[in-house]
């Protein structure tokens, strides 16, 4: 007979925990006690087991190599055979981890409006796609979200339970999980119902000054330096047994707590003095209310904000501007062909100084700005040659920038005026120990400097008189059209008509009745003083829209086109009646999804659900932003759905529909009346 060749094979899942047993088969028989050596790693290790055709695997064995060996015999002799965990057999070539239990946890406050959400973890991955399911008060239901691993509570589940379960896998196979609300991760086992009241009205005061939204240093430095004191307007409509509560969110600390009909009365005016520490560096201090009624209903929230001042951010030098951190608080307008660049978060920039200095004089280069913008922009320029040293060494040119008003620059337009600057001389001659700087000073004396000897970027302020994409018209009445890159069109005086393109572009009407055409791209329009014509055309444009004097029968035309489009009220302490304008001329706004009435002083928004709809032809829902202490007057009865964020703002939503949807967004620090 022929010696036939035996087998030996390890079966079991190579993880921690399990238990791996030998298959021996030889054709011939095997005599005797077969003799087994297990080796991790290449190494042989003592195995405990008893049987030691077996081995349970340990954490010690995690990661690593197992293999057995065995001597047997069969009636032609002796022999040894060996294997090791593999893919086929074992799952692997090395041994797993521990089947880990996974977790999942809702997130989100129990009450209407509240978007719930789910953490999901699994310390040994999680493969494929988990599957949710909802219940409320133990039942499945449908849920209409696109993510399935959210919720959103509505008043139909006011008062009862919400539970989640999920169905995944992991290597290990499939598992499932769940998770109910609960007073720790929810504020409560059953979801809390919404009322109506005005929002909790919160003012930081530094220095005894209402809160501008930036701290000066020499805000700091008083008889109690560092700290601030708070302001709280109860809402007039408060009503027995609600609770106030007022939070540090730089902390996480609650403040005060006060209740109506005990230590607090509707409409009463509290403070808390020297209540708080100021911030540091670029910390943002966010003071908030909410308010709960003795049912644990919530109503609308409440803030109010404050930084300190920062230095501005400047540039010298394009190929920089890109990833500039604050650039993007003048977002969408384009900043990629300037030279120079300013800005401050607190946007309290009150001089800037371009200077152009050369070692030795190639040429003579002195700078320029439009003045006819300037003016429109109400800024003052001034400019300094010096020719240097026998007109040989060390020349500069030096413009000046300020306000008219002799206040604060705002960012926008001063980087719309620094895009105009350029060289007299069109013909570039430059050389090593050119230098090109800018200095911004702010409100509070801070100033920032930035300077460049880079001879491309010092170039591009002999191009920026020609090619910037700028284009000025007169005090006629002007016909501009931009090109398929980002433009920038002034009309000034003049009836005029403004036409972009495909770029994002900036149109600038000015005095005179105008038409501002946006065209592709994300745009800005600013109609000017005049009953102008804005259509924001394809693109998520801002309008700007002066309402001061304008409820009118010839009122701006506004038409915000496709898009995600913004209607800003740049007036000061206006009162924007929506009803009213709608009223006079049913076709004076249109393509309209957020309105912001920031502005200058108090701003008061008025509208009904008619007119809400009327706004949109692509949405039901408005947003609307501004400032502390500004208004919304809403003419339909509300109901107050509850506070979401969404890009970072804070908003209390109503429904003035009665559709028990959020029609209308207002951001927290707004009071709805």
């Amino acid at each position: 007979n022929v010696d036939d060749l035996g087998t030996l094979t390890i079966l079991g899942t190579a993880v921690v925990g399990t238990t791996l047993t030998t298959a021996l088969a030889d054709p011939d028989g095997i005599s005797g006690t077969p003799t087994y050596t297990w080796s991790v790693d290449g190494v042989e290790v003592v195995n405990p087991n008893a049987d030691q055709s077996t081995f349970t695997l340990t954490t010690a064995e995690e990661g690593k190599t197992v293999s057995v060996s065995v001597a047997y015999s069969d009636p032609f002799g002796s022999h040894t055979l060996s294997d090791a965990i593999d893919s086929g057999n074992n799952g692997g070539t090395t041994v797993g981890g521990v089947d880990d239990l996974g977790t999942l946890t809702i997130l989100g406050t129990a009450v209407v409006g509240t978007t719930l959400t789910t953490a999901l973890a699994d310390p040994d991955g999680i493969s494929g796609t988990p599957t949710y399911t909802w219940s409320v008060d133990g039942v499945a239901v449908v849920n209409p979200n696109a993510d399935q691993s959210t919720f959103t509570l509505t008043p139909s589940e006011e008062g009862k339970t919400v539970s989640v379960s999920v169905t995944y896998s992991d290597p290990f196979g499939s598992h499932t999980l769940s998770d109910a609300l609960d007073a720790g991760n929810n504020g409560g086992t059953t979801v809390g119902g919404v009322m109506h009241r005005q929002s909790t009205l919160v003012t930081i005061v530094v220095d005894s000054a209402t809160n501008d939204g930036t701290i000066l240093e020499s805000e700091r430095t008083t008889a109690t330096p560092n700290l601030t004191s708070i302001k709280i307007e109860i809402p007039s409509d408060a009503q027995a047994g609600d609770v106030i509560t007022v939070s540090n969110e730089l902390t996480g600390s609650v403040i005060a707590t006060w209740t109506i009909g005990t230590n607090a009365n509707a409409g009463e005016t509290k403070y808390l003095y020297d209540a708080v520490t100021l911030p540091t560096g670029s910390q943002e201090l966010i003071i908030s209310t909410t308010i709960i009624d003795s049912a644990g209903r919530h109503g609308p929230t409440g803030a109010d904000s404050a930084i300190l001042n920062q230095a501005a951010v400047v540039s010298a030098n394009n190929s920089t501007l890109l990833g500039l951190v604050g650039a993007e608080a003048l977002g969408v307008l384009d900043i990629s062909n300037q030279a120079v660049f300013a800005m401050d978060v607190n946007n309290n920039i009150e001089t800037v100084t371009v200077t152009y200095s050369s070692l030795v004089n190639l040429s003579t280069y002195q700078l320029a700005v439009s003045n006819v913008l300037a003016a429109e922009l109400g800024l003052t320029i001034s400019i300094v040659n010096n020719a240097g040293l026998l007109g040989l060494l060390a020349a500069s040119s030096v413009i000046t920038i300020t306000a008219t008003d002799g206040g604060a620059m705002d960012n926008q337009k001063l980087n719309e005026l620094l895009t105009t600057i350029h060289f007299e001389n069109t013909t570039l001659d430059v050389g090593v120990g050119d230098t090109l700087s800018i200095t911004a000073t702010d409100a509070d004396g801070l100033s920032a400097t930035d300077s460049s000897s880079d001879l491309l970027n010092i170039g591009l302020l002999a191009a920026q008189g020609t090619n910037s994409g700028i284009q000025e018209g007169t005090s006629g009445n002007d016909g501009l059209v931009g090109t398929a890159n980002s433009d920038r069109l002034y009309g000034y005086a003049g009836d005029d008509t403004l036409s972009g393109d495909t770029g994002n572009d900036l149109l600038r009407g000015g005095a005179g009745i105008d038409t501002l055409n946006g065209g592709d791209g994300n745009d800005i329009l600013i109609g000017g003083a005049g009953h102008d014509i804005l259509n924001g055309g394809n693109g998520d444009d801002v309008l700007y829209v002066d309402y001061s004097n304008e409820l009118s029968n010839d009122s701006d035309k506004i038409n915000g086109g496709a898009g995600f489009d913004t209607l800003y009220i740049s007036g000061g302490n206006v009162g924007f009646n929506i009803n009213t304008l709608y009223f006079i001329d049913p076709t004076a706004i249109s393509g309209i999804e957020k309105i912001d009435i920031t502005g200058t002083g108090i701003n008061g928004l008025e509208l009904s659900y008619a007119n809400l709809l009327n706004l949109s032809d692509t949405s039901d829902i408005l947003y609307v932003t501004g400032n502390e202490e500004d208004n919304v007057t809403l003419t339909d009865t509300e109901a107050f759905r509850g506070s979401a964020t969404v890009d970072g703002v804070v908003y209390n939503t109503y429904d003035i529909g009665g559709t028990s949807a959020a029609d209308i967004w207002v951001q927290q620090d707004i009071r709805v009346i």
